[in-house]
């Protein structure tokens, strides 16, 4: 028997995925991405709210022109500065990269391969926050499952090249991807659907999280993996007034942001 690229439990060539529980390294040093999301998105309200509390105690004291130039900068802050540069940005940078680890698992064993092969892609933006082992290994198990072999075969190369790894895991990942390219090519199942890049055009993969051409990135929908699509901003997307964060209508099945579960307003 090989040892699971997702788990570590004997499960041959069929990899079949194990009982719907994280794999090892899913929150911070190996423990779950449940609490970790909730640890960020807490962090995340905190400071949303330190905020609020400073610009209102500015205006409680009378004082409007600091206020003012609170509320500017906090606007400031909202178009100019990236990801990188905010501490707001980067909490909630650490809720999404749990967040998409618990959803991608979630359609796996939901049976919704499409979904789940979106979401696990994503996951390698955040590479520095969860376990790539990880993030790769249930890229691979989804890709498998969903018989998109091109990036089955990249999340092979990926988990065989990442540094650290034990010689014994490095040679199962290696023998398990033998038995599986020897029996299907490494090449993607046609039926995958395409979509036109809003800027230039070029068709790419609905699981594609950046165009190939243009290199131009595309955000997630929170409540699906989905990319949102420039030219779909505005009509059926939804962003929550808390995080800030965008998901289509259409994905949103409860009444709370799928992120943060702030109500919907």
């Amino acid at each position: 028997s090989r040892p699971s690229t997702c788990t570590g439990r004997p499960i041959g060539t069929s990899m079949r995925p194990a009982a719907g529980r994280a794999g090892p390294g899913g929150g911070p040093q190996g423990g779950q991405p449940g609490p970790a999301k909730k640890l960020c998105v807490l962090a995340g309200l905190e400071i949303e709210m330190h905020h609020r509390r400073a610009v209102g105690a500015r205006m409680g004291a009378g004082d409007a022109s600091e206020a003012r130039a609170a509320l500017e900068q906090m606007l400031s802050d909202d178009i100019t500065t990236t990801g990188a540069d905010k501490k707001l940005d980067t909490v909630w940078r650490g809720a999404e990269a749990y967040h998409f680890l618990i959803l991608a698992q979630r359609q796996l064993y939901g049976g919704d391969l499409e979904a789940a092969l979106r979401t696990s892609i994503r996951l390698q933006e955040y590479e520095d926050l969860i376990d790539p082992r990880t993030a790769y290994s249930l890229m691979a198990l989804t890709a498998f499952h969903g018989k998109q072999f091109a990036q089955c075969s990249r999340a092979f190369t990926k988990l065989e090249g990442l540094e650290g790894t034990p010689t014994a895991r490095r040679e199962a990942y290696e023998e398990l991807a033998l038995a599986i390219f020897t029996r299907h090519a490494p090449a993607d199942a046609a039926t995958a659907r395409t979509f036109p890049c809003p800027k230039c055009q070029t068709l790419i993969p609905d699981w594609a999280t950046s165009c190939g051409s243009c290199r131009t990135a595309f955000p997630a929908c929170v409540a699906s993996g989905r990319s949102l699509i420039e030219r779909d901003r505005g009509r059926g997307i939804y962003m929550c007034p808390t995080c800030k964060h965008r998901a289509y209508e259409v994905e949103i099945t409860g009444n709370c942001c799928p992120l943060c579960h702030s109500p919907i307003v």
